[in-house]
């Protein structure tokens, strides 16, 4: 699916919401989707996965960066303002674009991508969220999160942060993060 001017869905949230209703059954060999951000596009939402298992998508882009305007994160997700989020047991579509968070609007708890709660995750594979108000990556409260070469860089509070929660990172690149590049805290595992 192409998500842009000239694609198939104006926002990644109608994209996500028609392959939600074609939910995968059982297949030899699998099935999976890919969200595939068109030249040009700019994020002005939030997307948040509640209660529902979105893994077997994946979020690339046409562009080396996408840029998400700040201004645009307003909806609160567990006292968080974050670009996408995974609560309620909900798993995020792996996040394979790397994006860039403008400077519209305010900076606190801004994040890039928030996880929380048990059951709750992400898979970050060759993307990420740079230039966050806050937080890069934010998983708590029992989340899950998977990244492999993710790119949370200049973020404006931790690159990753992770409070009683269970995080996986190979490759990441958290430089220049403001309070920290990694903290993890209350039997976090990194």
């Amino acid at each position: 699916m192409t998500v842009g001017a000239g694609g198939q869905y104006a926002s990644i949230n109608e994209a996500l919401a028609e392959l939600s209703r074609r939910r995968p059954a059982f297949r030899s060999g699998g099935f999976t989707a890919v969200i595939r951000l068109l030249a040009g596009f700019i994020m002005s939402e939030q997307v948040v996965v509640s209660g529902i298992n979105l893994g077997w998508v994946q979020i690339t882009g046409v562009d080396a960066l996408t840029i998400i305007r700040r201004n645009a994160l307003t909806g609160v997700v567990s006292d968080r303002y974050p670009a996408f989020s995974a609560v309620n047991g909900g798993v995020m579509p792996t996040i394979s674009q790397v994006f860039q968070m403008d400077t519209t609007g305010v900076a606190t708890n801004r994040d890039g991508i928030l996880v929380n709660g048990p059951d709750a995750g992400v898979r970050v594979g060759g993307g990420g969220v740079r230039n966050a108000g806050e937080d890069g990556l934010h998983v708590r409260s029992g989340g899950v999160a998977s990244v492999g070469l993710g790119d949370f860089r200049n973020a404006g509070g931790r690159g990753l942060y992770a409070l009683s929660a269970s995080v996986s990172a190979q490759g990441v690149n958290l430089s220049g993060a403001m309070k920290g590049g990694l903290y993890a805290q209350h039997t976090a595992m990194v």
